[in-house]
């Protein structure tokens, strides 16, 4: 390059200029000196003279020469320092090419670095191109071009790579020669970033214009700077309408206070915000979820808060008419609840003077053909009996309020008192009746013994009443033989017999309530189609699923599987004695009731167990009767007029009662006999609870327990 430029200036420049001072310099002296020899020596001058003349002339002349050539010299070196600064070390990749060859001449050093080239020079341009699909290359338009042009092209790039590039090209005059100066820049990754950036535009406006809610974004101060279609539409308002204006322009000054303040929020916070608002628009009153968000910029500041909405006006008209339908749900449920334990009272209370008086009947009557007919009625009332304990047990299932109660039994021990039971019923009708339980499953487990026995009844008693020859088999065993430990041991139990079978189509039918697996105008069988719904709910708490097969004609199988782990503790035994009551003399029992049937069947009951039977008929002449008497042992109605159990239980254990002390043994003999209400009745501060309608054996336990380890019979 310097010896490009150096060999260009001297003979371009540095040559002309010396020639043309030489010619000036040589007439100047050639004038100037004949003129004063001529007027010194007019006629003859003398001789030698010309020749001092021409030595001068040299002389003068190459000390002219010599300082203008050292002047050029400097200057040539100060203009290659400056070009070789523009060209030799500039970053862009810059290039020196013949136009008429599109030959380059000479590259510099980020050329060769940017190509991937040392001997780029001497290569042509049109050799780092890409082919375009047959299409000639852009390069073409630069040859012979006369002033400065702008392309775009693909070339190869070190290690093959192609590379887009732009292509500016000056028209430059070197040694005498016409150049292009060419500046190659790299607009690969710039490129490629502007169609990134064109997606996500296209992409952006996409989901504005189509995004069904509506979206506004606001500078800090509160004016909108973009609204989607959706917007317009819900407001009225066009883009070009609102675009600069303030919020408090559009949504009113106090709804734009609490606009500004929530923007605030979002702006501080960085985060986005929840809200609900409402709206008046068109006159309606509208209910929108919006949601506010930080708009940044590319230094990550807020500069703005965007946000969408999504009106809910259905929604909340939908969740405020659910609210009521609740509340009204509730108000029923509540009533429905009042309507049972009302039912329970009022039913049992009766069933229990029925009941006692059977009883009464069977201990003074010995004739075989009196008893054989009080049995029967017995009998019915407890039919009668079970079946109000289904339609309750039924409802508090539905009503979700059962939750099962884990203790400690032998599960061998309460499959055979079941199965003890029903194999006399089984024999009555002259059926084979059998009961297995697998030997692993001996010991103690732990769960609900009551609730599983009475799954196990109500599938057996469906078992011997719906069959009228064959078999009845009852069988317990373990699910998986080679779980002998473990936390929990499944345990399957299953239940067979050879009865009239259900029908397919029934068979999902037969756990829905009040369902009979036969017309209800033709039936044979009792019943009133609850035992396998209240079977079906209670496995289902203990964790299982009951399951049926059966064949019309054949018989029916019903098996279900639950987990039962083993008891660290041993279950208590029960008492097998003959229950009987060895009171002292002078004991006294108080039995505060208001049917008049219950008084009489409960105090012949105990003054045959040698007890004393005081009577009251409410609550306030219990508490008359126990400031007078000295009372061991009181059994209280809950439900009665003037003054309730509950109300004379509260004042017995708050000492109004006389002397009466307030830890006295009081048991309450009711007809609310939901698990609830006993839960709700013990909590109080009962001593025990005896649900109606109770018999004999029932009564004198109850009183045996509470007046267990008390003095007795003390005045």
């Amino acid at each position: 390059m310097r010896k490009l430029l150096s060999l260009s200036m001297s003979l371009d420049a540095g040559i002309l200029r010396v020639v043309l001072l030489y010619f000036l310099l040589a007439g100047a002296w050639i004038f100037v000196s004949d003129s004063i020899l001529s007027h010194l020596y007019a006629d003859h001058p003398p001789q030698g003279l010309q020749t001092v003349k021409g030595l001068l002339f040299v002389v003068i002349t190459t000390l002219v020469l010599y300082r203008l050539v050292c002047g050029y010299r400097r200057s040539i070196e100060e203009q290659v320092r400056v070009y070789q600064g523009l060209f030799g070390s500039n970053l862009n990749p810059m290039l020196l090419v013949d136009p008429g060859t599109l030959a380059i001449v000479e590259a510099n050093a980020s050329a060769r670095d940017f190509y991937g080239r040392n001997d780029i020079a001497g290569s042509k341009l049109l050799d780092l191109t890409v082919p375009k699909n047959g299409q000639p290359p852009s390069e073409l338009a630069l040859s012979h071009a006369k002033s400065a042009q702008r392309i775009i092209s693909r070339h190869m790039a070190r290690e093959g790579a192609p590379r887009d590039v732009e292509i500016i090209a000056s028209p430059i005059r070197l040694c005498r020669k016409d150049l292009l100066h060419v500046i190659v820049t790299d607009l690969t990754d710039y490129l490629e970033k502007e169609v990134r950036y064109r997606k996500l535009h296209t992409f952006l406006w996409s989901f504005l214009d189509n995004i069904p809610c509506p979206l506004h974004i606001t500078d800090l101060d509160g004016r909108l700077s973009l609204v989607n279609p959706d917007w317009e539409s819900l407001m009225g308002q066009r883009y070009v309408d609102v675009v600069g204006r303030h919020v408090s322009e559009i949504f009113g000054e106090e709804k734009a206070r609490s606009f500004l303040e929530y923007m605030r929020q979002v702006a501080e916070s960085g985060k986005p915000l929840r809200i609900e608002d409402k709206l008046y628009l068109g006159g309606v009153l509208r209910c929108f979820d919006t949601i506010l968000f930080p708009v940044l910029n590319e230094s990550g500041l807020v500069e703005g808060v965007g946000g969408f909405s999504l009106d809910i006006t259905e929604r909340k008209k939908a969740e405020q008419e659910l609210v009521q339908a609740r509340q009204k749900a509730e108000v029923a449920d509540r009533a429905k609840s009042q309507f049972l334990a009302n039912m329970s009272h009022e039913l049992r209370t009766p069933l229990n003077g029925i009941v006692g008086m059977i009883e009464l009947l069977l201990i003074s009557r010995s004739e075989p053909e009196e008893r054989n007919f009080l049995e029967l009625a017995r009998a019915s009332a407890h039919d009668l009996l079970g079946l109000v304990n289904d339609l309750l047990e039924l409802s508090t299932l539905e009503r979700k309020r059962f939750e099962p109660i884990s203790r400690p039994f032998g599960l061998a021990e309460a499959v055979d008192s079941v199965a003890r039971f029903f194999s006399v019923r089984a024999r009555l009708k002259g059926l084979d009746f059998s009961a297995s339980v697998d030997p692993a499953l001996s010991g103690q487990f732990l769960g609900d013994e009551l609730r599983l026995k009475q799954v196990l009844i109500n599938l057996l008693d469906n078992a011997v009443k719906f069959t009228e020859s064959g078999s009845v088999r009852l069988e317990v065993r373990l699910a998986e033989k080679d779980r002998q430990d473990g936390a929990a041991l499944p345990v399957t139990f299953l239940v067979s017999d050879t009865g009239i079978g259900i029908p397919n189509d029934k068979l999902a039918e037969v756990f829905e309530g009040f369902n009979l697996g036969e017309n209800y105008l033709t039936k044979r069988y009792g019943g009133a189609g609850l035992g396998l719904a209240i079977a079906k709910h209670i496995v289902s708490k203990l964790g299982g699923r009951i399951e049926a097969e059966s064949s019309v004609g054949r018989g029916s199988l019903f098996h279900f599987t639950i987990s039962l782990p083993r008891a660290i503790q041993p279950a208590t035994k029960k008492s097998t004695k003959p229950l009987g009551l060895a009171m002292p003399e002078r004991t006294t029992v108080l039995h505060a009731e208001d049917e008049a049937t219950n008084r009489l069947m409960v105090r012949h009951l105990l003054e045959r167990e040698g007890l004393r039977v005081l009577e009251a008929c409410d609550g306030q002449e219990a508490l008359d009767l126990l400031a007078r008497e000295h009372v061991d042992l009181v059994l209280m109605d809950i439900q009665m007029p003037l003054m309730d159990g509950l109300e004379a239980l509260n004042r017995i254990r708050s000492g109004q009662a006389g002397n009466t002390p307030r830890d006295l043994p009081v048991v309450a003999v009711t007809a609310y006999a939901l698990e609830g209400d006993r839960s709700n009745i013990m909590d109080a501060g009962m001593t025990g609870f005896l649900p109606k309608p109770f018999g004999r054996e029932e009564l004198l336990r109850s009183v045996r327990e509470a007046l267990k380890g008390r003095a007795l019979g003390q005045s």
